[in-house]
């Protein structure tokens, strides 16, 4: 994201730090983590424009989510227990 879209201002609502945020179009689900060691979250980018346009706040709760995951470092987590 850069400095004003409205990804930059839902990463920062949600305490995610901008550079662990990665805006692709085309994405087959709307946002996930990936990353063991350092975990970084994928959000597509139709999810502010387009039919799937979340407002701000909407886009934020969907990033603080990811972000509890960044958190837990729920990739390797998980990858570990299976």
């Amino acid at each position: 994201p850069v400095v004003g879209d409205p990804f930059w201002t839902a990463a920062e609502a949600a305490r995610l730090d901008p550079a662990r945020l990665r805006v692709v179009a085309g994405l087959p689900s709307p946002a996930f983590t990936a990353g063991w060691l350092t975990p970084v979250v994928y959000v597509a980018r139709e999810l502010a424009s387009g039919p799937r346009r979340l407002p701000t706040a909407e886009l934020a709760a969907v990033i603080a989510h990811e972000r509890a995951h960044v958190a837990w470092r729920d990739p390797l987590r998980f990858s570990v227990l299976r």
